[in-house]
């Protein structure tokens, strides 16, 4: 007799989850997915880029560059403040803030500033910053779209959102481009042995996005 696999069953990889629709949200599948129930998501909750703008009276002239591919897992939508606190000749210390108002460590010129919430480069210029120069630093909203867990990416994919509850293959053009579909987003228990993860994910990344999704109530189960 010929051999039969098995397929993935719609919301297989479940072991509990909240009552009602607690532990679900509707989303939408990007174009060019073709996901199985139990994938990982991400979602691109970022813009495509960070608009920098420096306070208008700024004394000094230096520069703050960055762009959407400086943000980090723990990046978050709003206007983060970056203002000099301590002014010194081709330099300075900088403090920064969250658009939650969290005290992040401080930025010094000319140093490549790095956390698991921004990445950017504050450059001297011709005259030197002064005490309350500051700069904006403003993340945009993304489009939203849900996606397999990307951890190559800065758009906010690279943070695991939720897990796919059911088949969907928006990998066609036309109707099944963009295609809505359900997923677990908090509150449940999951099977491990259930859960798809993108292709190449090491220990490392696999383990902070179960950190990830344990932070949503999403708990995964050996």
């Amino acid at each position: 007799m010929p051999e039969i696999t098995e397929g993935v069953y719609s919301a297989e990889f479940l072991i509990s989850e909240g009552p009602g629709t607690r532990s679900r949200e509707i989303g939408t599948v990007k174009q060019g997915e073709n996901l199985k129930s139990g994938h990982v998501l991400g979602a691109s909750q970022f813009g495509a880029t960070v608009t920098v703008t420096p306070n208008g009276r700024n004394t000094g002239d230096g520069t703050l560059t960055m762009g959407a591919a400086d943000l980090g897992a723990a990046s978050v939508v709003g206007v983060y403040a970056v203002e000099c606190i301590e002014a010194a000749a081709n330099g300075g210390r900088f403090s920064v803030t969250t658009p939650d108002g969290d005290a992040l460590e401080e930025a010094v010129v000319g140093t490549a500033y790095s956390n698991d919430h921004l990445g950017f480069t504050i450059a001297d210029g011709a005259a030197d910053f002064v005490v309350g120069d500051s700069f904006t630093l403003t993340v945009a909203v993304g489009d939203g779209k849900l996606e397999e867990l990307d951890v190559a990416v800065n758009t906010g994919a690279q943070i695991a959102y939720g897990i796919l509850l059911d088949n969907v293959d928006a990998s066609a053009t036309g109707t099944n481009a963009d295609t809505a579909a359900s997923y677990i987003r908090r509150d449940a228990e999951v099977k491990a042995d259930k859960l798809t993860w993108p292709s190449g994910i090491t220990v490392e990344q696999q383990a902070l996005a179960t950190t990830q999704l344990a932070e949503q109530g999403i708990i995964i189960r050996t």
